[in-house]
């Protein structure tokens, strides 16, 4: 989800705001705070990814904070 957000043209405040979020909650899903699925649908759609896409990232990302 970062790379994601790192390859966009927008910076980090302008695609959390897009999101309906400010930037250090977008920080915090980042980061392993677990959103709610609409939030997750909101940053997939402004990142440019499906809901599938954005949902792999971040069972992969859950999977590589357990171990």
């Amino acid at each position: 989800m970062r790379k994601a957000r790192e390859n966009s043209v927008l910076p980090l405040e302008a695609v959390a705001r897009l999101a309906g979020m400010g930037g250090e909650e977008w920080l915090a899903i980042e980061a392993g705070r677990v959103p709610d699925p609409e939030q997750l649908d909101l940053m997939a759609a402004v990142l440019g990814l499906s809901p599938e896409e954005m949902g792999v990232a971040v069972r992969i990302c859950r999977d590589a904070w357990v171990k």
